[in-house]
């Protein structure tokens, strides 16, 4: 009876102790959980870093310190900690989404991104936020069918997010479906998202669903919100032009003009001298003004011309403003394209290739038309930021095609000095003639 009783009783000083210590822990990883979400992060990181020492196994101490790092940009330090959570906590989709978006904010760690969110669908199906981080990466690698699947489960997993609403609407303004954009737009706004990107991407999704009055009234909400954005700025203009008030778009632009230091760069355009620029081998003309330079790059199956403002010395090299233009015949010997449709097919995606490289790529405008002499065409006002340390472009692409030819136009000038320029292009268009 002796050993009975101090057996029990060791049983309770052992089961005490336990609860002594599971309490003490608890402690540690409560304080913690109670910092990270006042966003004292780095208290949360010292409070979790005592439960880590107190309990090594406790794979939610190492998980709780990776979040608070990755929110004090400490990104290797939080994987390292999801590492050893994943370790210990195998099956936890938690996990893996917060080190996929970790991964996602390193350079060069897409692929491993997209594993762990991927493995956080995995674990738990109704991970809304693993589907919505998922999403992002798609559409920033221009996957758009699998960003809009992700997008529609994150929401039917959870609708209650307004950036989802967002991301779904930028993924259906590059699918080019306007009115599905411009309704997700609304949706997240009135869920209080209220941010400038979302009324400048819902005023593009406007302008191309030609809603040039709604366009016109996003934009001066964003400018309300910063009345020196050159971009807004550049695009309330041309909503202004497609209005047929010429007053206002003038006063944009010369805004625009004042505000990138260039009020007394430009001269009237009723001062300008055009010239004729031909191909040399007569395939193509355009009237340009007669100071800007002139560049050729000819063989027996491409005639091209640069005819550039900018002071440059050879046909390689970048300029900011002018125009390129290229006649290539002989398409099916070259490329095994014939028909017109065909031929402009692989424009089309040549173009759509190229612009996979920018660093930002969005089309304004696209209009088809047939010409006199036969060409069938197509042009976009587009605006392009190719690196993102250089400045943003808007262009125009012009392209045709007749039987085996192929002809292609590009005019550009910086954002903040499109409303010059595109006066002088539309100029240059109109006198444009081609064999």
């Amino acid at each position: 009876m002796k050993n009975c009783l101090l057996s029990i009783f060791i049983v309770i000083i052992i089961f005490m102790n336990n609860n002594v210590m599971t309490y003490a822990q608890e402690n540690w990883f409560a304080k913690g959980q109670k910092e990270l979400s006042e966003n004292n992060f780095e208290k949360a990181i010292t409070y979790f870093t005592k439960e880590i020492e107190a309990n090594p196994k406790n794979a939610f101490g190492f998980y709780y310190r990776g979040i608070a790092y990755l929110y004090t940009d400490k990104t290797e330090k939080a994987i390292k900690d999801f590492n050893k959570a994943v370790k210990l906590e195998p099956r936890n989709s938690d996990v893996y989404n917060s080190r996929g978006l970790a991964y996602s904010f390193m350079p060069g760690k897409t692929e491993e991104a997209l594993s762990d969110f991927t493995n956080a669908i995995k674990y738990d199906s109704k991970n809304s936020q693993a589907y919505f981080n998922r999403g992002n990466i798609y559409l920033n690698q221009e996957k758009l069918q699998e960003a809009l699947q992700d997008y529609n489960k994150s929401i039917a997993s959870d609708s209650s997010n307004p950036a989802a609403f967002m991301q779904r609407g930028n993924n259906y303004y590059a699918l080019e479906m306007f009115p599905q954009a411009i309704s997700d737009f609304d949706k997240a706004i009135k869920m209080g998202l209220k941010i400038s990107k979302i009324y400048y991407n819902r005023g593009n999704a406007h302008f191309r669903a030609k809603n040039y009055e709604s366009a016109l009234e996003d934009y001066n909400k964003v400018l309300g919100f910063d009345s020196t954005d050159l971009e807004t700025l550049n695009n309330r203009a041309m909503a202004y032009d497609k209005l047929g008030d010429t007053l206002k778009a003038k006063e944009d632009r010369q805004r625009l003009a004042i505000l990138s230091g260039n009020a007394n760069k430009f001269p009237d355009l009723n001062s300008l001298h055009f010239v004729t620029y031909v191909a040399d081998g007569g395939e193509y003309a355009i009237n340009m003004p007669d100071n800007w330079l002139k560049f050729v790059n000819n063989t027996d199956d491409v005639k091209e011309m640069i005819i550039t403002h900018d002071s440059i010395e050879s046909f390689e090299e970048p300029y900011a403003v002018g125009i390129k233009l290229s006649f290539n015949k002989n398409m099916f010997k070259n490329f095994k394209v014939k028909t017109v449709d065909d031929i402009m097919q692989f424009w089309k995606d040549s173009d759509d290739l190229n612009a996979k490289d920018y660093f930002d790529y969005r089309r304004m405008e696209e209009t088809y038309f047939t010409r006199k002499n036969g060409y069938k065409g197509i042009q976009r006002t587009i605006q392009i930021h190719i690196k993102k340390e250089m400045i943003p472009l808007v262009l125009y692409e012009y392209a045709v095609a007749k039987e085996d030819v192929l002809f292609y136009a590009y005019f550009q000038a910086p954002v903040s000095e499109w409303g010059y320029y595109k006066q002088i292009f539309d100029k240059a268009i109109k006198s444009l003639a081609i064999k």
